[in-house]
Formats: structure tokens, C-alpha cells, sequence
């Protein structure tokens, strides 16, 4: 029975055509100089096929692995199939401690520099009444350094 002609390989929101030859064998090279994937999973990632057509509800759910030799074979021309991708374990979990290390950084960074803005706002406001006229600093002053005198306080009560 001749098998061949084109299937769709749905990924995502790729729907592609590639051909499957007549002993219903289709190439990963094929579908990966498509899809791209070498490039966004690294490692030993295993894709599969699942048909979805209904001309072979028998074989819906199965999972048709990638051979060694890189073909996927039990292909239909005119079926319809869904490339699912299984990655890499170690690759995955290096990705994932790599991730871990990056969010720790970016929160170090965040409170880094709000302790930066804390300080720049209470030294803001020490600048402030440092640059007030002397008369306006003794005793209760003036009702601007009031003001700014307990604004300080404040931030460096809260933030300090």
C-alpha cells in the first residue's frame, strides 16, 4: 500500500505540510529545518508524533517516536499529526538552576536598590535642610524645616 504524500505537523501554532514517502516514513531534518527546534532545545530532547486525523482513530494518542535513523515511520499522506517535544532531563534541570541563580540575582539587584533609594531620599532631605538659611535650622525653625526635618525622620524611621 503506498502511504506517501503530504501530512500535516501541527507545533504550537505551525501547521506545515512535509512529505511522507510511500512507505510512510517522514524526516526529522525535514520538519526541524522548519520548526527550528535544535535551536530552542538543546541536548538529547526527543520529539514524537501523535496522529490526529480521523482517518486512523486507532492510532490516535499513540505517541510515534523519532527512529535513530531520524525518520518517523506509521505515517499516512493526508493524516494530521501533533510534534510533541520531550526535553533533555539534565539539560532541563541545568536550565532550571540556571533560572533559580537568575531570579536570586534580579532580587539581590531589586533590594539593592531600594535600600539605594531609601538612602538617596533621606539623603535628599538632609541636603535640603543643609542648604536652608542658619536661621531658618535653630531651634524649631521654620515651618519649612519643620516640615522637612520630620519628613527625614520619617524615612528614616520606615526605611532605615
Amino acid at each position: 500500500k503506498d502511504l506517501g504524500g503530504e501530512a500535516v505537523v501541527r507545533y504550537n501554532h505551525y501547521k506545515t505540510a512535509f512529505p511522507v514517502d510511500p512507505r510512510g516514513r517522514m524526516k526529522w531534518s525535514d520538519i526541524d529545518e522548519e520548526y527550528c527546534l535544535s535551536y530552542v532545545f538543546p541536548g538529547d530532547f526527543v520529539p514524537s508524533l501523535t496522529p490526529l486525523s480521523a482517518s486512523a482513530p486507532q492510532f490516535q494518542g499513540l505517541k510515534i517516536s523519532r527512529g535513530p535513523d531520524g525518520l518517523f515511520e506509521g505515517l499516512e499522506g493526508g493524516g494530521v499529526y501533533e510534534l510533541s517535544v520531550a526535553e533533555d532531563p539534565k539539560t532541563l534541570e541545568a536550565s532550571a538552576a540556571a533560572s533559580k541563580a537568575a531570579a536570586a540575582r534580579a532580587a539581590a539587584r531589586r533590594a539593592e536598590n531600594e535600600e539605594n533609594l531609601k538612602k538617596s531620599r533621606v539623603d535628599a532631605l538632609t541636603q535640603q535642610l543643609k542648604d536652608l538659611k542658619p536661621e531658618d535650622r535653630t531651634g524649631w525653625g521654620s515651618e519649612e524645616f519643620r516640615a522637612l526635618k520630620e519628613a527625614r525622620d520619617v524615612e528614616d524611621i520606615l526605611y532605615s
